[in-house]
């Protein structure tokens, strides 16, 4: 499997390997200030998902604090949130790609500290057949190992050069 080129569209499936490039951590930034992925880093997980040949997807990503009822689903006792499902479609109408319960923390709080976070999701549910694997754990983890020996070639590049910033004009070897 190849990643999809900006034409091609479709939803994630199992497997896929997802790059966040932004989340809110409610509390600790004002509504609507996102945690967002530094570009570098999500360069550097892009390279490492081609090179592994994983099929990725490079979007939002929605931080809830709830497995079930904060990511739409019924929980305990079949409970579910109010608006659930209009809360699924406007998130969908705004190119959420996933739910997740960590990564607008991690960016968040990268940023304020002055660190560089990125992160990489993998599929569990699948909301459109009902589908539910846990699985891809592996791979997740193996593309933002690969990631990082990526990270360390792009400081390096632009340590060399006269630049501050990573850019496409900074070529590294694969």
């Amino acid at each position: 499997m190849r990643h999809r080129s900006r034409g091609e569209h479709r939803r994630p499936r199992h497997h896929d390997r997802r790059s966040a490039t932004g989340g809110h951590q409610h509390g600790v930034r004002p509504r609507g200030l996102p945690g967002v992925g530094r570009p570098r880093v999500v360069s550097a997980l892009v390279a490492a998902a081609e090179e592994l040949d994983y099929d990725y997807h490079l979007g939002i990503t929605c931080s809830t604090d709830s497995f079930y009822a904060g990511q739409s689903r019924p929980g305990f006792e079949g409970f579910e949130a109010r608006d659930s499902e209009a809360n699924i479609e406007e998130l969908r109408e705004a190119g959420v790609l996933n739910f997740e319960m960590e990564a607008a923390s991690i960016l968040t709080l990268a940023s304020i500290y002055g660190l560089r976070a990125g992160a990489v999701c993998t599929v569990y549910a699948n909301r459109e057949t009902g589908e539910f694997r846990t699985e891809g754990e592996s791979r997740a983890a193996k593309c933002a190992n690969h990631a990082v020996t990526y990270l360390e070639r792009m400081d390096e590049a632009v340590e060399a050069s006269d630049s501050d910033h990573w850019h496409a004009g900074l070529s590294i070897e694969r």
